[in-house]
């Protein structure tokens, strides 16, 4: 991620019922905002961000994840569209951080999410 630009981390229309991670690196990056566009369909889309400080060469895909959704954003998860400011710096400590993305529309696969990601070095 460039600092100081945003960027889109998903852009989805009538995403399958399934659980999807995308990943972003805070190697040089101190301060981060999403802003997450939800459109559940007719089910739910729920998200979550999850954080490793682990940076020892594994895949990033490979890393143990512990959820700090709460921890940085004071909610559990986040069922409709918000934008998510870090204000503390939480993330900052992190290598890399994934948004995790749960559809669930019941078979219908119609759900739809765009998540943008800012952040400043």
């Amino acid at each position: 991620m460039r600092t100081t630009e945003s960027e889109i981390m998903a852009a989805v229309t009538n995403g399958a019922d399934a659980t999807y991670y995308y990943y972003l690196s805070m190697k040089l990056v101190n301060a981060l905002a999403l802003q997450l566009v939800l459109g559940s369909g007719s089910g739910s889309v729920t998200v979550t961000v999850e954080g490793t400080i682990r940076d020892d060469g594994t895949d990033k895909e490979d890393l143990d994840y512990a959820d700090v959704t709460d921890f940085a954003f004071g909610s559990a998860s986040y069922t409709a569209s918000d934008i998510l400011i870090d204000n503390e710096g939480i993330l900052a400590m992190c290598r890399w951080i994934r948004v995790k993305v749960v559809a669930s529309t019941g078979g219908a696969d119609d759900a739809d999410w765009t998540i943008y990601a800012i952040g400043k070095g």
